[in-house]
């Protein structure tokens, strides 16, 4: 029942914005943008190597898209970023790999209200460090521990 409700809200929230949108004889780009990320948000997702003295090996992926194989030296940064699907389904997983034998794979998008508040509805920033990864709450300012290592 709840389900159905809150689809049938979205449909008319989704129908009103179309609406008013294509009521304007011109509508203006600043217009469209504002239509276009209220729709599908924008978001960036940065994943930064922070260990002590190792290379950190990342492969990210939705079920859409693979972004292939990235080596990170000390200090540097793999980005990316995409909006989010109608249905709010999009999800995207990094594996992670430094050392003999440390890693893992790991969340680090999903469209929900616990990640969005810290990502600030925009950017995503995951620090790899030597005892775990970390997520930038940009709420709290914090960078929270999030993931262990799983080997």
């Amino acid at each position: 029942m709840r389900t159905s409700i809150f689809l049938a809200t979205l449909t008319l929230t989704f129908v009103n914005v179309i609406f008013i949108a294509s009521s304007r004889p011109q509508p203006t780009k600043q217009n469209q943008l504002l239509i276009k990320n209220l729709i599908f948000p924008e978001y960036h997702v940065h994943i930064i190597n922070e260990l002590r003295n190792d290379i950190l090996n990342v492969h990210c992926k939705s079920e859409n898209d693979d972004l292939g194989f990235h080596t990170l030296a000390k200090g540097e940064a793999f980005e990316f970023h995409f909006r989010v699907d109608f249905f709010g389904a999009t999800k995207f997983w990094c594996t992670f790999n430094w050392g003999a034998n440390h890693g893992g794979e790991y969340r680090v998008f999903w469209y929900g209200i616990g990640l969005s508040h810290k990502c600030n509805f925009s950017d995503c920033t995951w620090f790899a460090r030597d005892d775990a990864i970390y997520l930038k709450n940009k709420e709290t300012n914090e960078d929270e521990k999030y993931y262990p290592w799983q080997s």
